[in-house]
Parts: C-alpha cells; structure tokens; sequence
C-alpha cells in the first residue's frame, strides 16, 4: 500500500511540476487513442463484419438444418405410419382371400363327395337291378326246368300244356309287377 501511495504522489508531482508536458501527453493518448479507434473501425470493423455475419448466416442455416431434420422426421414418421397401415391392409386382405378359398375348397370337396355319393348311389341301384334281374331270370330258368322235370315225369301231354300256359302267364304277371315296382 506503501508502493501505491508514493507512486501516486509522485504522479502528482510530475503533473504539478511540468503541466504542459502532462498536458501534451493526454493530447497524444487521446489522438492515439482515437487513431486506434478509427484504425480498428476500418480494419477490424469489416472483419468482425463479416464474421458477425458469417455467424449470422451459420446459425440461420442452423435453423433451416433443424427444420430440415424436422421434416425428415415428419415424414419418416408419415412413412412409417402409411407402411403399416398398408401392410395392415394387405394381412387382412390376404386374410380374406384365404378364408375365400378355404371356403371354396370346401365347396369343392362336399361338391366332389356329394357327386361320388351320387355316383355310387346309381351304381349300387344299377348292380341291384342287374342282381334282381339275373336271380329272376336263373329262378324263371330253375322253375322251367324243374316243372319240365316233373311234367315229363308225371303229367300227360294235355296236363302239360295246361300246366305250361298257367306258368307262363304267372310268370308274366309276376314281370310285370317286378316291372311296375321299379
């Protein structure tokens, strides 16, 4: 604090003793002082300048660059959100079209068995009815031969007659009602 003092007294001193001297010496700082102001108005002052607005302009860029960012954001997300809602689509489509045709293949299938049930059904009635006619027909031959047996055996000729013209028209009788059951 000692060191202080007497430099500020000797300050005072010097100011004192030579004021013209103290007087030219803050002329001199002040013009450089406005020398340096205008020097670093003209040199510094383009430069920062520009660098203020290079700054400027980085950080409008900035902006445009988190809107940009934004955007892209928006929009993958708008994709996102539409592939989904596609694929959605296409699930239950695809859903449809199978349950479509497993319907139709079941359509299919009880079709196809309703018309082999069918085909079987007219077989076995066409089996049935070459069966009945053939063991009518071996009966008819059987009881022809048998009666022929016994006519030649037993009967006279006028007997056999007879006895043939009513197994005959029996016969016929018994054809006609096979006939009409059908």
């Amino acid at each position: 604090m000692v060191a202080v003092e007497e430099l500020f007294a000797e300050v005072v001193a010097e100011i004192t003793h030579n004021p013209l001297i103290f007087a030219a010496e803050v002329a001199q700082f002040l013009i450089l002082v406005f020398a340096l102001r205008l020097l670093a108005k003209r040199i510094l002052g383009p430069m920062l300048e520009r660098r203020r607005q290079q700054v400027l302009d980085d950080l409008a860029e900035a902006d445009r660059a988190d809107e940009r960012v934004a955007e892209a954001h928006k929009e993958a997300k708008r994709i996102v959100a539409e592939a989904n809602q596609q694929a959605q689509e296409r699930i239950r489509e695809a859903k449809e079209g199978a349950a479509a045709e497993f319907e139709q293949a079941v359509a299919a299938v009880g079709e196809e068995a309703a018309n082999v049930v069918k085909q079987a059904r007219q077989t076995l009635e066409q089996e049935e009815t070459e069966a009945v006619s053939s063991v009518h027909t071996k009966l008819v031959d059987l009881v022809t031969v048998a009666t022929r047996n016994v006519l030649d055996e037993a009967l006279s000729e006028q007997e056999r007659r007879d006895l043939v013209e009513k197994s005959v028209l029996s016969s016929l009788e018994e054809l006609e009602d096979v006939a009409i059951a059908e």
